[in-house]
């Protein structure tokens, strides 16, 4: 008889009734499925002891009682006094009553659902996401030298900082993202379920090395929370005093009435704005302040006014002492109005100003306007004076932060960096698969998951004899597993879209890092791929000898990934120097180490490996590469397994005893061969049948299984490379551009209206304009190409840009008897040896041979004389391809010292 038994007592189940109860671990069709024990729907009568402990639950008019079909109910299943499930849980699922008469305990039934504890772990975080879980306790403050800080964290600390992918040796502070470990997500996540794991093998599979870094886009800093608006409803004027040309006094926007300030930082009375974070015009971040103002602009004039000339009023709004000038013409002569006061223009404009200094924080002074009067001098000026009155009749004023502001200064909230959509159960399977971890129920305390990695939990097992439990009567199915898999199975990461993986994809018909197994059978042709939840991370070698993940460190935009940090084992490594900048020259300087994180443990020696396989060929050249990866160390066996094995499917005649010492990991044997037990189906605890069992064959340390055979690796620009071992050259400069390009986009401000390109960092470039901007802290104002050098190959106009000859430029010297000493000041005509052949007589030797014989009419040679009474010659002498230079003294002849600071100029006209 079999009973379910609960804390507040057991539940009678009807002989006879159908008990059937199912016990596996995994599935060898399946290899990315973990499975558990659980029954079918059983059906319990509504017996008066099962309706009192089940609460009356046919009753409607029931409310609450001792049983919560809301909460997990622990139970076991007891057999003939044996239990053969303990730690389950049982959920109720449906009531079934047939009234016949009034009584309402007529005809009731209760369809329960038992399943193992592990179950109940999946069911509590089945519908929480990671951002479900609370990370405000790794808040910190957030600049340049708190990210370098935390270089050194590891897994204790809960996150940490490394190095995103560049172009180049500078980084601002917005480019780091904090990465919270995979095992403080881990942990987090079981402790939030009520549920705590025992992993023995933890460390050496180095998951507390982990780490998840941020793969969003902008940050989610929600900017809205520092929105300031406030207005102005009072007219009030301001005027100038008398004057040719006058100017009205600073109209200062204070006393306003305050509509929104949900961080309380403006005080509307002064009209002074705090700004809550450091600002960095090079991360492109802004304050944005719009003016909506209505307003009066009137001229004062004495009478009688004499004057020539036309007047041009302008109306400036600036945000002193930002110096951001809005200037619009209010008003255009001819002529001067007549005396009295006459209006100039009444109107409503839009005013914003992008305040990107960041030398004037941390506070914005208050929002100003003036206007002045600008008059064509050319026609005459004014010869009395008069006087500009400006009434500010209302104002709307918003202040808001641009929405790529990152708390530099501040505080950072962690919680932001989460990946965002992710399941917390797709995540721990994800890892489950990565490392192909079986888990089992603690027998001692059921709320302990233990985590075991196949090879081991297939090695602990016990020794068991079934061959007496086999009915050979019953029919046996023996079927080889490779026809029941497919062809070929591929153990890879996700596939994702940023223009390293996808490159490399593109070039290979592979995902970055996978392993593909091709089984032995020849009738087989299917591929099946399993992929865990995480992308795969290329690495790349920097300009200052880092090693850091092809990721963009701003907004990497991608599926979330997974790295190896080296910190805890190797401590930081060192390279070249670098910076980060925080705004402007202010940050960290000379840094000359960095935390390396990818998914080698070693970006040049390897020792271990979080990718599944080989690459084709990576993005720069490791020095030796290692087979100790993800298939390797913890998928080899179940290959092997499936390449050499059979399925034995048969019936056994299992008792309560067997179930209860049932190990889903024995080593059953029967007769003289060893299997695995891969599903126990349907043993039915309330009756005396036979139960079906899936048994596979077990493996023996098989050998290495043959992987896919990769492609002819991209060509390089260095003459070659080993196969499959590196990739320098254009595909690794195509690969980092989108990641150079997206650093580049966030260090300038550049509207969505500009079109063209904007390298460099610090830009600012107004909108609407057509630019080429290569060049640092450009204030970009019209249409054009920016930079401080300009290079320029082939035609300009149509004319050849490279000049029609070759020049040597320099200053000679010469004293005593010594040769002439050259200062070259310019050459593209190479060098030339000088020599005294005698007194006052001087020849040099052209060294460039590949210029061939020079013609007397392709060259000119200009010399200066800076003596009175001496003269200097210079030309050229085809002989002897060189330049003959003399010095005489008038009344004297040859003499020596006459090269005093002379220019000496030679141009060859190429022919």
């Amino acid at each position: 008889m079999v009973k379910i038994q609960l804390a507040t007592g057991y539940l009678e189940v009807k002989e006879g009734t159908a008990f059937p109860l199912n016990f596996q671990v995994g599935d060898i069709r399946d290899i990315s499925q973990r499975k558990g024990n659980f029954s079918k729907t059983i059906t319990l009568v509504g017996s008066k002891n099962n309706n009192d402990l089940l609460n009356h639950y046919y009753d409607v008019n029931i409310v609450a009682g001792t049983f919560d079909i809301n909460a997990v109910t622990t139970c076991a299943v007891i057999q003939d006094g044996i239990p053969i499930m303990e730690d389950a849980s049982m959920q109720l699922k449906a009531v079934k009553k047939v009234q016949m008469t009034d009584g309402y305990e007529e005809h009731v039934e209760y369809e329960v659902l038992i399943k193992e504890s592990k179950a109940d772990f999946f069911t509590a975080i089945n519908n929480l996401e990671l951002t479900n879980i609370d990370f405000s306790d790794l808040n910190h403050t957030y600049d340049a030298f708190n990210v370098v800080s935390r270089f050194n964290n590891t897994e204790v600390d809960g996150f940490k900082y490394f190095l995103p992918g560049t172009g180049d040796a500078i980084f601002s502070t917005v480019e780091f993202k904090p990465a919270i470990f995979a095992k403080t997500y881990f942990d987090r996540i079981f402790a939030d379920a009520g549920f705590q794991y025992n992993w023995p093998t933890l460390s050496a599979t180095k998951f507390d090395k982990l780490v998840i870094p941020y793969n969003g886009g902008i940050d989610n800093f929600d900017y809205l929370d520092y929105v300031v608006k406030a207005e102005k409803t009072t007219p009030s004027t301001v005027v100038s005093p008398f004057s040719i040309t006058p100017t009205t006094g600073i109209y200062t926007f204070n006393n306003l009435t305050e509509l929104e300030d949900p961080q309380n930082i403006f005080d509307p009375v002064t009209g002074v704005y705090t700004t809550p974070f450091n600002i960095n015009s090079a991360n492109a971040q802004y304050y944005e302040i719009k003016i909506l103002v209505n307003f009066s602009l009137d001229m004062i004039g004495l009478s009688p006014n004499v004057s020539v000339g036309a007047p041009t009023f302008y109306l400036n709004f600036f945000n002193a002492p930002f110096n951001v000038n809005v200037s619009s013409p209010m008003y255009v002569g001819p002529g001067l109005p007549p005396a009295g006061t006459v209006n100039i223009a009444t109107d409503t404009i839009l005013v914003t100003i992008q305040a990107t200094d960041p030398n004037l924080l941390p506070q914005l002074t208050a929002l100003t306007t003036n206007v002045q009067a600008i008059f064509d001098t050319t026609q005459g000026y004014y010869l009395l004076g008069y006087q500009l009155s400006l009434t500010i009749n209302s104002a709307d004023i918003t202040i808001t932060p641009s929405s790529n502001i990152v708390a530099t200064g501040g505080t950072i909230d962690v919680n932001d960096y989460v990946p965002k959509k992710i399941k917390q159960n797709e995540f721990v399977k994800g890892i489950f698969n990565m490392f192909n971890l079986y888990v089992e129920v603690d027998k001692s305390q059921p709320n302990l998951l233990n985590l075991i990695h196949r090879d081991d939990y297939y090695d602990a097992g016990k020794e068991v004899d079934w061959t007496l439990l086999l009915a050979k009567d019953k029919e046996q199915s023996l079927s080889f597993l490779p026809d029941i898999t497919s062809k070929k199975v591929i153990l890879t990461y996700k596939e994702d879209k940023d223009t390293p993986n996808k490159i490399y994809t593109d070039a290979t018909n592979q995902i970055y890092g996978q392993a593909e197994v091709i089984f032995d059978n020849e009738y087989v042709k299917d591929v099946t791929t399993k992929d865990v939840l995480f992308s795969p991370t290329p690495i790349i070698d920097t300009p200052f000898g880092a090693y850091v993940p092809m990721l963009a460190g701003y907004q990497p935009d991608t599926n979330i990934r997974i790295l190896y940090d080296s910190t805890a084992e190797v401590g930081l490594t060192p390279c070249q120097a670098y910076v980060i900048y925080d705004y402007g020259t202010t940050g960290v300087t000379n840094i000359t180490s960095y935390p390396y994180v990818g998914h080698f443990d070693d970006p040049l020696n390897p020792t271990f490996d979080i990718n599944f396989a080989i690459c084709a060929y990576y993005y720069y050249m490791p020095s030796t590469l290692t087979q100790n990866n993800l298939y390797n160390r913890y998928w080899r066996r179940t290959m092997g397994q499936i390449n050499n094995g059979k399925m034995l499917t048969a019936f056994f005649n299992l008792k309560e005893n067997d179930i209860q010492a049932l190990e889903l990991n024995d080593k059953i044997r029967i007769d003289n061969s060893w299997w695995n037990i891969n599903r126990v189906i349907d043993y039915n605890a309330n009756g005396n049948q036979l139960t079906q069992v899936e048994l596979i064959s077990i493996d023996n340390d098989v050998q290495l299984m043959p992987f896919a055979p990769g492609p002819a690796t991209p060509p390089t620009t260095t003459g070659g490379q080993t196969p499959g071992i590196g990739s320098v050259g254009p595909i690794t400069q195509v690969s980092n551009d989108s990641i150079v390009r997206t650093k580049s986009s966030n260090s300038n401000v550049i509207p969505s209206s500009t079109s063209g390109v904007v390298t460099g960092r610090g830009n600012i470039v107004s909108p609407g304009l057509k630019v080429v901007v290569v060049a640092d802290d450009a204030a970009v104002e019209e249409d054009g190409i920016y930079t401080d050098n300009l290079t320029v190959y082939g035609k300009m106009n149509g004319i050849p840009v490279d000049p029609p000859y070759y020049k040597y430029t320099a200053i000679l010297r010469q004293g005593g008897i010594a040769a002439p000493v050259a200062t070259v000041k310019e050459s593209s005509f190479g060098d030339i040896l000088w020599v005294r052949n005698g007194v006052g007589d001087y020849e040099g030797f052209i060294q460039r041979w590949d210029l061939g014989a020079i013609l007397m009419d392709e060259i000119t040679v200009m010399i200066n004389n800076v003596t009175f009474d001496g003269v200097v010659c210079a030309y050229y002498l085809a002989a002897n391809n060189s330049i003959i230079i003399n010095t005489t003294q008038i009344g004297v002849g040859f003499v020596d010292n006459y090269l005093v600071n002379t220019t000496l100029e030679i141009r060859y006209y190429k022919p």
